[in-house]
């Protein structure tokens, strides 16, 4: 028997883990996300995320897409803990990324923000 793939509903929890992502980084430091919500569009032969009506692309800049793409990683973790997901719950991210960034305000927030993304993906077992 072949299921048939509920995009809507697939588009809907990755989106719902990338913006619990963003707003925690705008819960750490207020204001550094000031854009709409993700959302994204799931078929069988293409995706498509936007930031509010606009592609992701067009809607940020250098260190937004940097924050955009943690989300999308976050969102990814999130989905190893949910029923009929099959995500392996293992992430690879760029975190070279920031540390080659002039900014070392860029690097102590990345570093405050992979500690909160690590803590809320793998907490500690009581």
């Amino acid at each position: 028997m072949i299921r048939a793939t509920d995009f809507d509903d697939a588009s809907k929890i990755l989106a719902d883990g990338m913006n619990a992502y963003l707003k925690a980084v705008n819960r750490l430091k207020p204001g550094i996300w000031p854009h709409y919500d993700v959302s994204l569009d799931i078929t069988a032969n293409t995706f498509r995320f936007k930031v509010g009506s606009r592609k992701w692309q067009a809607a940020l800049g250098g260190t937004d897409s940097l924050y955009f793409l943690m989300a999308y990683h976050y969102g990814l973790l999130t989905l190893s803990v949910q029923a009929g997901c099959h995500h392996p719950g293992l992430s690879i991210c760029p975190l070279s990324l920031l540390a080659n960034s002039s900014r070392t305000r860029k690097i102590a927030l990345s570093s405050r923000l992979s500690n909160y993304w690590i803590e809320k993906s793998f907490p500690r077992r009581k």
